[in-house]
């Protein structure tokens, strides 16, 4: 650890030679920590602590302006656990200040063997369900969801990622509190971006414990690091837009580090070897007589500008906001069009708009019924398929309450609906978080995804749509 103290008779030239000396002495020590760490892994002897580079940091500033300074180890653990082959190492240091959640963190813990994160929060506490969102980054990206509570005060992550290695970890918080899919979506409020983060900056973990035969899973693929330029890898941030960040604004630093885009560009996106084999016989498909309908307004829109293999047959968009709009006269003009594969991408406008939970839920369940009795009526010649809903990155429209509803907490709850539906009416569900989820903050337009991820979203959905997997 590092203790710095207050020293006001400190000369200009002392004072110098104090910041370089204590800057030195901060590179010095992450390496030494990252080694031991490194050397632990290997020996599998220890889970590893999120360390406090934040907090050193913060100390760093404190010693430039003569100031007071926090005591901060850089990790801690406990004695390994001889039972279990383990411990159970508490990750100190987590949490901003100026976080609601952060505060009422305890600790973050790692556990190798199990590919989890615990995150421990203080008993008596404001946010009592907080919702979180964690990303890993190293040689490939993945999702940390956070959905276990082992007690009242201890929630459960789970991670899976292809390979082994050195991962930059970020867990921001999202809510306070869950939404209730008996709730209403009016009065919730999102945490402040700008402090969402309850890590600290550059934290890591070593994983060893890896996802179980990938290789063999059809329908999967990962989005993996190359360094461009000899680039050394850095953390993926959560990419937000701060407020006053439009027009002329853009330009300005606080703007243009929450917002860009580059901090993508070291990832691609690629199929596992079964997926890709299996994708292939698309090529051979003969499309002649098949006529995909997609249901919805601009995601189904651009979705069908990343469709490019028309060979498959006839792509149309079947134009409407809400779910409301797809009525009995809309259904009825799907089946005198011959459709043969419809495809059902609802549910932003209706979430915008702040549509309940329960409202949607009664409104999808209609529409399926009602296209389930007229594909019967017709001989069953249609398939019907439900898109599961995009995120929408954070934008500026997050004031208390907030005025973006398109976010990670409540497409959740609008997808569990849909996924539920399908599984009790026997629809195809067409999950394609496999792709979009790692990169769910990337549309440039905070709205629409016109990169390689759509591209490849694209494609999996020609596999669900032809039944390749």
């Amino acid at each position: 650890m590092f203790v710095f103290t207050k020293n006001k008779k400190v000369d200009a030239t002392s004072r110098v030679w104090t910041m370089k000396c204590t800057k030195r002495i901060m590179q010095i020590s992450v390496v030494v920590v990252s080694c031991v760490l490194y050397f632990c892994a290997k020996q599998e002897m220890l889970k590893y602590t999120l360390y406090v580079t934040e907090k050193v940091t913060e100390n760093y500033q404190k010693t430039i302006k003569g100031e007071d300074q926090m005591i901060v180890s850089s990790y801690s653990s406990q004695e390994l656990d001889t039972d279990h082959n383990r411990e159970d190492l508490s990750i100190v240091g987590v949490g901003r200040k100026n976080s609601t959640i952060g505060a009422e963190v305890l600790s973050i813990s790692h556990d190798p063997l199990e590919a989890t994160i615990t995150i421990k929060f203080m008993t008596d506490r404001r946010c009592l369900k907080p919702v979180l969102k964690g990303r890993l980054a190293g040689p490939f990206l993945s999702i940390i969801t956070f959905d276990d509570w082992k007690s009242s005060d201890e929630l459960l992550g789970r991670y899976n990622v292809p390979s082994k290695g050195h991962y930059f970890i970020e867990i921001i918080s999202l809510l306070c509190n869950d939404v209730q899919l008996d709730g209403e979506l009016k009065g919730i409020c999102l945490e402040n971006p700008i402090h969402h983060r309850i890590t600290s900056e550059h934290s890591f973990i070593i994983i060893t414990k890896v996802q179980e035969k990938y290789d063999e899973i059809v329908g999967v693929g990962s989005w993996s690091y190359t360094p461009r330029n000899n680039q050394t890898q850095v953390p993926l941030y959560t990419r937000y837009q701060p407020p006053n960040c439009r027009g002329i604004n853009l330009s300005k630093p606080r703007c243009t580090i929450a917002t860009n885009l580059t901090r993508f560009e070291p990832y691609s996106f690629s199929w596992n070897e079964k997926t890709r084999k299996v994708l292939s016989s698309l090529r051979a498909v003969d499309g002649r007589g098949t006529k995909m309908c997609f249901i919805g307004w601009s995601h189904t829109r651009v979705l069908i500008e990343n469709l490019k293999m028309k060979h498959l047959g006839i792509h149309s968009w079947q134009k409407a906001h809400f779910v409301s709009d797809v009525n009995e006269k809309f259904i009825s003009n799907l089946f005198a069009q011959n459709c043969t594969k419809i495809i059902l991408g609802l549910g932003q406008w209706d979430l915008d708009r702040r549509v309940a939970f329960s409202t949607y839920m009664t409104g999808m369940t209609r529409i399926v019924l009602q296209l389930k009795e007229m594909n019967s009526k017709q001989g069953n010649e249609a398939e019907l398929f439900v898109w599961n809903m995009h995120y929408n990155p954070i934008g500026d429209n997050v004031q208390c309450p907030s005025g973006d509803r398109r976010l990670p907490p409540f497409v959740d709850s609008y997808n569990s609906i849909n996924q539920q539906l399908c599984y009790k009416y026997n629809v195809t569900y067409i999950n394609t978080q496999t792709v979009m989820g790692p990169v769910w903050d990337r549309a440039s337009d905070w709205n629409h995804y016109r990169d390689e991820s759509s591209r490849y979203e694209g494609v999996l959905i020609y596999g669900k749509l032809f039944r390749l997997f």
